[in-house]
């Protein structure tokens, strides 16, 4: 550890809710997203649905906005439903689209069944930032694996997600489906 200088950081908790907690109910959770975390929704639609959240048009305002989700995060439970409404459609920017989802992974009950929908509703860019926040071992679901990686091929906990994934691809003679590919930077040639 350095002896001298700022360290800054971040930590994301792997510690799930504990078993058995329970989501907090939708209209609290709006209440408490309204009240709390300063979210607007439009009025409540006349077929009885939900109001939809009406995203700040100011950075500066979501800043404020991501900053209250942290302070009103201590105890909160929510599912993945709620998370990807709260990180996909609370917000409009993209890092406080990736905060959010980043605040909301260890407060989430069904993650490991779930979570991938609240990646799939953020842009390739932000699931590779997601991922690099939050692990990506921890956000890589094998039934799910669609996705932007972005992986340290010298870290060997990204390194099995890259043999995961190729295996996966090479078993279901789906290998067609990586592309992109660039080590380095650079295009993999042929792919």
């Amino acid at each position: 550890m350095p002896t001298a200088g700022a360290l800054s950081f971040d930590v994301v908790s792997q510690a799930r809710p504990l078993e058995g907690a329970a989501p907090l109910a939708d209209e609290a959770l709006m209440a408490l997203l309204q009240d709390r975390v300063g979210i607007e929704f439009e009025p409540p639609p006349e077929d009885g649905g939900s109001p939809s959240p009406l995203p700040a048009s100011d950075f500066a305002a979501a800043n404020s906005q991501i900053q209250a989700l942290r302070r009103a995060a201590p105890g909160l439970v929510v599912s993945s439903a709620q998370a990807r409404m709260i990180a996909a459609e609370c917000f409009q920017f993209g890092p406080h689209r990736v905060e959010a989802a980043v605040v909301l992974f260890p407060l989430t009950v069904d993650r490991g069944d779930a979570y991938w929908t609240v990646a799939y509703a953020l842009s390739g860019i932000e699931q590779s930032l997601l991922a690099s926040r939050i692990g990506p071992a921890a956000l890589f679901n094998p039934k799910r694996p669609s996705g932007h990686y972005l992986l340290d091929t010298a870290h060997p906990g990204h390194m099995e997600i890259a043999r995961k994934l190729v295996a996966a691809a090479v078993a279901s003679g789906e290998l067609p489906n990586l592309w992109n590919l660039r080590l380095r930077g650079e295009w993999l040639v042929g792919c």
